[in-house]
């Protein structure tokens, strides 16, 4: 029995260190993971923590089931250079539908996205959204991105020759994508049905009074949650207003249901930052949907100044009827201290 027992302590027990070890973390991460639920602990003593092998064993089961998305592949490449796939593609007269999009938004609601690299809790996953979806009859499925664009001379040509040459829609049925954004292709018994949205293409002067000029919307995973990101894509832009910009993202995240201000060190803690050689990028402020999507801004919350001073952030809030009362305005570090500490939603709707 004694020999036993030995066996069980050399072999089924486990140690903070050995656990980190096992799990790739630092004991502090260690320890978190105790505090939060995540990992039993088998027997607790003032100095010793010891934990089950099995238990230790089934997270990490767990983490890769939870944490993990594979990506999936996406053909990218010029019009031209899509077309030519396509045609390589076998059996055409098998592929029953064709979903078409002129925005990622459009694709991302309609469930065609995945991400650049295997997604993992608490990092960042940059999203990719076919333009292009052919779907065979077995289900199967083939994302294409590069054959179709609205920019003025190119247009959806490499969408309609698709449609036209390869599959055999007939082509007033075709020169739909030339008007719209949004278009599925259904195939039946009697050829080809085509059902578009409300949505047309934008004119060019529409596109660019769409979003603020320099700012330019990216998709990410976060946590099974998909987030949008506000990147400035010039160098100078005329203005700078994230309040605009979150309007203009309503329709994808839903009705804001709160607003949250964090602090640089919450935001390195947490995930909230993209590293980068060229200087990290810091989103303090994350404005959540009645979706669960979320809108993360690169505003720069100062601790040392009063938010009553901090105009961005407070044209922000105001968008949004945030409004607090004067004298908690007037506080100086003290009061965004507390809100950031607690990393609480200074507004919920």
């Amino acid at each position: 029995m004694r020999k036993y027992k030995h066996y069980i302590l050399q072999h089924e027990v486990m140690t903070p260190a050995e656990v980190g070890e096992a799990l790739g973390v630092s004991r502090q991460q260690v320890s978190n993971l105790v505090s939060r639920g995540k990992l039993p602990v088998a027997k607790s003593v003032p100095g010793c923590t010891l934990f089950l092998r099995d238990d230790v064993e089934e997270y990490l089961i767990k983490r890769k089931k939870e944490n993990v998305i594979f990506p999936k592949d996406i053909f990218e490449g010029p019009t031209h250079k899509c077309v030519d796939y396509i045609r390589t593609l076998p059996t055409p007269n098998s592929i029953g539908a064709v979903f078409l999009f002129f925005n990622p938004e459009d694709a991302i609601n309609s469930g065609f996205y995945t991400t650049r690299e295997v997604a993992k809790k608490d990092v960042l996953s940059e999203i990719k959204a076919p333009q292009c979806v052919l779907k065979y009859d077995d289900l199967t499925e083939v994302w294409i991105q590069g054959i179709t664009c609205g920019y003025s001379g190119t247009r959806p040509n490499g969408a309609y020759d698709m449609l036209t040459e390869i599959l055999g829609v007939a082509p007033d049925k075709a020169e739909a994508v030339y008007t719209h954004k949004k278009l599925r292709y259904i195939r039946d018994f009697s050829g080809w049905i085509c059902s578009t949205d409300d949505g047309l293409y934008p004119s060019e002067k529409e596109k660019m009074d769409q979003i603020p000029l320099g700012d330019q919307a990216a998709y990410y995973l976060f946590n099974g949650s998909i987030t949008v990101l506000r990147n400035h894509v010039q160098v100078q832009w005329l203005y700078d207003d994230a309040a605009q910009f979150v309007k203009s993202r309503l329709s994808f995240v839903g009705t804001p249901s709160s607003v949250t201000l964090m602090d640089r060190e919450t935001c390195y803690r947490t995930g909230h930052f993209i590293a980068s050689t060229a200087g990290d990028k810091i989103y303090q402020v994350i404005v959540k949907g009645v979706s669960g999507r979320e809108v993360w801004l690169d505003i720069d919350v100062k601790e040392s100044i009063a938010l009553k001073d901090q105009q961005t952030v407070m044209d922000l809030l105001a968008q949004f009827d945030i409004r607090f009362p004067e004298n908690e305005v007037e506080k100086l570090p003290a009061f965004l201290a507390q809100f950031f500490k607690k990393y609480v939603s200074i507004k919920a709707f």
